[in-house]
């Protein structure tokens, strides 16, 4: 009789934050050495910054870690909807820097261009940040929510 391994399962890892502060970038330029793409001659970068204070992480596995402020960078992808196909486990990566949980996600076009008013117009009151499987430090983020109000505290996972 042998010994029976483990399933192995994902642990998810939600993050609340609510949104104090926001920024707008944008480059373009035929200089594409910082990502080299045989197949772009030029680079192209459309970027909105969402920064503030993390108010719950709700987790399946005890909570070790302590981070208190959420840096989460939303990047325009050339990537139509129809693209996230079942292969496509992520949408970004969550890092953790200290006390400070930074993320970078990607996300279709325009999916990009259709929140950028409600940014603009701080409509949005909370980001929440679902991080699959997070280890050292680090792990990819699988869903991206904004939202218009803030989770109830009752509601909370």
């Amino acid at each position: 009789m042998g010994r029976e391994i483990a399933k192995k399962y994902d642990r998810f890892e939600y993050y609340y934050c609510e949104i104090q502060n926001w920024s707008r970038s944008y480059s373009f330029g035929t200089d594409n050495s910082r990502w080299p793409d045989p197949g772009r001659p030029f680079s192209d970068w459309n970027m909105v910054t969402l920064e503030g204070k993390i108010r719950h992480i709700s987790t399946d596995v005890p909570q070790r870690r302590q981070y208190s402020y959420l840096i989460v960078e939303i990047m325009a992808s050339q990537y139509e909807s129809e693209d996230f196909g079942p292969e496509r486990t992520a949408i970004g990566l969550a890092q953790a820097i200290e006390s400070t949980l930074q993320c970078f996600t990607q996300i279709p076009i325009h999916s990009f261009i259709s929140i950028i008013p409600s940014i603009e117009k701080s409509r949005f009151k909370e980001v929440v940040i679902r991080v699959k499987n997070f280890k050292y430090r680090r792990g990819p983020i699988d869903h991206l929510d904004l939202n218009s109000n803030r989770t109830p505290s009752e509601d909370l996972m």
